[in-house]
């Protein structure tokens, strides 16, 4: 990723504008991706990208899905940071990411340790469903309080 360059990126976006209305659409969105990199947390680019891809002449592939798809879940996260939570949990790694916090919790010391590793190799979705994990687990703990006065059912 490109260093950040608020500046640069407008210029790039004022050049795709251009090209925009003028009727080339491609080149745009090349530009309106460089500009992306430069700034990647203006919203108003992802908007011109989406836009600019939509209106391309050529079918869609997976790949061009999956790029529309990814600008749109960037764009909502930034506009609304806690919907990344949301989006994790949409991840493939998110039920594999829980499994793992779930065996972390049941097993001994050593076991524990490895598969803490492979957790934190999962990066952010491995940090969420850990702290998803913990959050539930003391929602359920607040919900129904332990006492051990009372006597135990059969």
């Amino acid at each position: 990723m490109k260093k950040p360059n608020p500046g640069k990126a407008a210029a790039l976006e004022a050049k795709g504008d251009k090209l925009l209305a003028k009727g080339k659409p491609k080149r745009a969105l090349k530009k309106f991706k460089k500009a992306l990199q430069m700034d990647p947390g203006r919203t108003a680019i992802y908007d011109k990208l989406m836009k600019t891809r939509d209106i391309l002449p050529d079918d869609w592939e997976m790949e061009d899905f999956v790029e529309s798809v990814d600008w749109l879940m960037k764009k909502q996260e930034i506009e609304e940071p806690a919907i990344k939570q949301i989006h994790a949990k949409l991840s493939p790694e998110w039920e594999e990411a829980k499994k793992l916090v779930w065996s972390i919790m049941a097993s001994n010391e050593e076991r524990a340790k490895m598969l803490t590793e492979e957790l934190v190799k999962m990066g952010e979705i491995g940090t969420r469903a850990a702290i998803n994990t913990i959050l539930e687990f003391k929602q359920a703990t607040e919900q129904a309080p332990y006492d051990e006065d009372a006597p135990l059912e059969e």
